[in-house]
C-alpha cells in the first residue's frame, strides 16, 4: 500500500499543530552564531535526514 497524495484528504488548518508563521523562522547568521550552535544545527540536520532515509528503506524492504 503506497501513499497517494491525490486520494488523501489532509488535516484542516485549524486542527494542525503549527501554522506557517511558526514554521517559518529566521535562519541563523553564520558570522554571528556560536560555533556549537552551528554544530548542533548540522548534527540535527543529519539526524533528520537519516531518520527519513531509514523510514524509506524500511518501507521498501518490509511488507
Amino acid at each position: 500500500m503506497t501513499f497517494n497524495p491525490l486520494r488523501e484528504r489532509g488535516i484542516p488548518l485549524d486542527k494542525q499543530l503549527r501554522n506557517w508563521r511558526e514554521l517559518n523562522v529566521t535562519p541563523t547568521d553564520p558570522d554571528h552564531a556560536d560555533p556549537y550552535t552551528r554544530c548542533r544545527i548540522i548534527a540535527m540536520n543529519g539526524i533528520e535526514v537519516e531518520a527519513i532515509m531509514f523510514s524509506h528503506h524500511l518501507a521498501r524492504h518490509c511488507p
